[in-house]
């Protein structure tokens, strides 16, 4: 029987092998799509990175937000290049794209014109006060109160509601706006202020590290108020919309397989880390 076996038509047995190869091969593609590495699309230099030190946060080049950067390095093969910066400073090279990403980003309306934003954490801001502020102080009475001062970091957006109670003070001239998270701790350490708001992973590890912790008690002032929803913010500038869906895809995968939650864990509690990861439908 003549043939030329470059020509061969491969049997039944054959075609069996090759169909197995073949889904093997899709499903090694669908899980290095799934786990962030392929689908990145690295730039030829160091991604810029802007960092807040700010409790289990970041702090001094550790943290949850640094591990979480180096789990996206690993996934996606990108360099990255870090850099600690005032809010107000770290949006405004955000939106003029000197800088790439901003961590533990939150989002608003005018933000939202110039990055995308990929949710990871979600967290109540709660009040944080001196210790010996009477115990049944709400909001309302704090407001009432023109000898209270309240401060807040400049450039940090709590959401409406807390947003809406700071301008009231700040119209009496009773808010004092800062340049960093430290400074907070600081002033009311010195009875400059009354309180601030803080979540639990910035506040949590500044008074412990301060000797705080018997000094100041917290409260959640608006109970009805949704948590805020840490994110990772991308630049528009620097990123396109493609782009930043496979980054989008690389930051679920990470909260996906569990590897948000090991991270969470070497800070906190496994209840509190989970209960500090953002859900799947969490909007930024």
């Amino acid at each position: 029987m003549k043939g030329n076996c470059m020509h061969r038509q491969p049997g039944r047995a054959n075609s069996w092998v090759w169909r197995v190869r073949a889904g093997m091969l899709a499903a090694l593609v669908g899980l290095a799509a799934e786990a962030g590495a392929a689908p990145v699309t690295c730039p030829d230099r160091p991604l810029k990175v802007a960092m807040y030190q700010d409790g289990m946060l970041y702090s001094h080049g550790k943290g949850i937000d640094q591990d979480l950067l180096d789990e996206l390095g690993r996934r996606t093969g990108c360099r990255f290049s870090t850099i600690v910066l005032p809010r107000v400073r770290a949006y405004v090279w955000l939106r003029t794209g000197e800088i790439d990403m901003v961590m533990s980003s939150l989002a608003n309306d005018e933000r939202s014109g110039y990055a995308w934003f990929f949710p990871y954490l979600q967290q109540k801001w709660m009040a944080v006060l001196a210790a010996d502020a009477p115990a049944t102080l709400t909001s309302a009475q704090f407001l009432a109160e023109d000898t209270l001062r309240f401060g807040a970091v400049r450039g940090l957006y709590h959401g409406e509601r807390y947003e809406e109670w700071n301008s009231a003070l700040a119209r009496g001239g009773r808010l004092d706006l800062l340049a960093d998270p430290s400074s907070l701790y600081d002033m009311l350490k010195y009875r400059r202020i009354a309180g601030f708001f803080a979540v639990p992973l910035q506040y949590e590890r500044e008074l412990r590290v301060r000797g705080m912790s018997a000094a100041v008690r917290t409260v959640d002032w608006f109970p009805a108020a949704p948590p805020i929803v840490g994110c990772i913010a991308l630049s528009k500038k620097n990123f396109l919309p493609e782009e930043s869906e496979r980054w989008r895809a690389t930051v679920i995968s990470i909260r996906d397989d569990g590897t948000l939650l090991r991270i969470l864990q070497r800070y906190v509690t496994t209840a509190e880390a989970k209960r500090a990861i953002a859900h799947p439908g969490a909007r930024p």
